[in-house]
């Protein structure tokens, strides 16, 4: 009560006595909800322009990017308890906003709030080791715009017409018939004789898959035409070197060789897997870019990075597609990634933590943690 009182007093020697709400957050230093709101509309709307727009604006306010991730996370959170009747009563906010929370709840689906409490999780974690904090946050603000366009994607792709599928299907049944005649086993693929099985579990479902399909197990010359990083991720070891000879059919099934290749080689794939990624992660795409990898002995590749923080990203988002891509692609299934980060110089200036300077400072003069100790002082 006693700050109450003292912040009441400094509200109204600063807005007289009409106090508005604007004077209290513009003198509080306080970040507008509405802020929030907005941001989480343009990240449902997939409007990039309008969420850095926002951010530029907070930051001409004088706010700090890390406190705002705080708050974007804190407001993630009141979104995932208003979704429930249960978790409400955890919503600290008054009448007005929790309607306001009410209302956004109902757009954003649980999907949609876990991803975005992942995104600024990770981004909050990696902050302060980030060498350019704003574009740190910008890039975790267009990650959160993508959530929704990825998502709507994802459904398009899957969606299909269920008399489509049925037509398609009745067209592979009558392709395969055509194909297949009477007494000659061998003009028909195995497994392809009952397709209609309700047992089947590998039919594709959309009229392009079947396609695919067909092309795939019935033609019996179809060749390889190079690795993309999409059929590397899927573990499609088929690579040019396999011959189109149906005759040959037992080496598709071989595993390749591990076959040597050269620094110049690993330099190219590397590169070009690091392109690939650019519009999905672009943060692994800057790490990549700026972290050429080094080929050792015994198929072993060393890549050396900046920091800690950098190798634990690296080995949870990045590590094992890359080491698959460049197994298929350099064939050789015996390379191996080892990250490693670099050695702090001795004679570097080191930077110390608050807790670190306060110990310091306190052995100077003892007086200090008593101070701390009276007023209940905090680090900041």
């Amino acid at each position: 009560m006693r700050d109450a009182l003292s912040i009441f007093d400094q509200i109204v020697s600063f807005a007289g006595n009409k106090i508005l709400y604007t004077d209290v957050i513009k003198n509080l230093n306080i970040l507008d909800y509405e802020y929030y709101f907005k941001l989480t509309q343009a990240f449902l709307d997939n409007n990039i322009s309008e969420a850095l727009l926002l951010f530029n604006e907070i930051l001409d306010k004088g706010f700090d990017g890390h406190n705002f991730l705080n708050g974007m996370s804190g407001h993630l959170r009141d979104l995932l308890v208003c979704k429930d009747q249960v978790t409400l009563e955890l919503l600290d906010v008054g009448a007005t906003i929790r309607e306001k929370y009410l209302s956004q709840s109902q757009a954003c689906d649980q999907d949609f709030i876990y991803s975005a409490l992942d995104i600024c999780s990770s981004a909050d974690i990696s902050y302060k080791s980030s060498r350019n904090q704003r574009l740190h946050v910008e890039l975790t603000l267009i990650r959160l715009c993508n959530i929704s366009s990825v998502k709507k994607k994802t459904v398009a792709d899957i969606e299909e017409p269920t008399d489509q599928k049925t037509e398609a299907k009745e067209d592979l049944k009558i392709q395969q018939e055509q194909n297949a005649e009477p007494g000659d086993e061998s003009k028909t693929e195995p497994g392809l004789d009952k397709v209609t099985n309700s047992d089947r579990t590998d039919l594709p479902e959309s009229e392009a898959d079947i396609r695919a399909f067909q092309q795939k197990s019935i033609s019996p010359k179809k060749t390889s035409t190079g690795l993309s990083i999409k059929d590397a991720l899927n573990g499609n070891m088929n690579d040019n070197k396999h011959a189109s000879d149906p005759t040959e059919e037992k080496q598709i099934t071989e595993p390749p060789l591990n076959e040597p290749f050269t620094q110049e080689q690993l330099i190219s794939h590397w590169q070009k897997f690091a392109d690939d990624i650019l519009s999905e992660r672009p943060r692994m795409y800057n790490t990549l870019k700026s972290h050429l990898p080094q080929l050792a002995s015994g198929f072993e590749i060393s890549v050396l990075l900046d920091n800690t923080t950098q190798k634990d990203e690296f080995n949870k988002e990045i590590r094992q597609d890359l080491t698959r891509y460049l197994k298929i692609s350099l064939n050789n299934t015996q390379l191996e990634i080892i990250p490693s980060v670099k050695v702090e110089d001795s004679d570097q200036v080191k930077l110390y933590t608050a807790e670190e300077k306060y110990e310091f400072m306190n052995k100077k003069n003892p007086n200090l943690g008593k101070m701390k100790q009276h007023f209940n002082l905090d680090f900041d």
